[in-house]
């Protein structure tokens, strides 16, 4: 995470992000749980960066939020994306607003952020695949 641990980067809560989905895939959920708290704590308190919520941290925890799944966080993970995308409308921050207004079955606006996200020209495959899934949960099968 960090040459000496006591001192967080920027990219600690990235690091431990990375390390949750890892645990997840082998199926240890609860390593993966302490990971994510651990990544949510230190974006929650801002040690990292310049100031709370800053370079994209609003995003980051939506991304933790979204990815542990508990449905208690959905309202808080839209609520974050929406000021982030006011910042920064840039694919990435559409497509996990899209993520979060997909999970709060706001179905309609999460199809026109994804849209919007690939309108930008991004080539990158989670944006077909987040569009996909929110076809998908419209009831689109195609």
């Amino acid at each position: 995470v960090a040459a000496d641990a006591s001192t967080p980067t920027v990219f600690a809560p990235l690091v431990l992000r990375g390390k949750a989905r890892i645990r997840l895939l082998r199926g240890d959920r609860a390593g993966a749980e302490t990971l994510w708290t651990q990544a949510e704590t230190l974006l929650r308190q801002g040690v990292v960066g310049t100031g709370s919520m800053t370079f994209g941290h609003r995003r980051d925890l939506a991304s933790i939020l979204l990815e542990r799944g508990n449905p208690s966080d959905i309202a808080e993970a839209v609520a974050l994306m929406q000021v982030e995308t006011k910042i920064r409308r840039d694919a990435d921050s559409l497509e996990v607003y899209a993520w979060a207004l997909e999970r709060a079955n706001r179905l309609t606006e999460a199809e026109a952020t994804i849209q919007a996200a690939i309108a930008l020209g991004t080539r990158d495959a989670s944006l077909f695949d987040r569009a996909a899934a929110i076809s998908q949960a419209k009831g689109d099968a195609a």
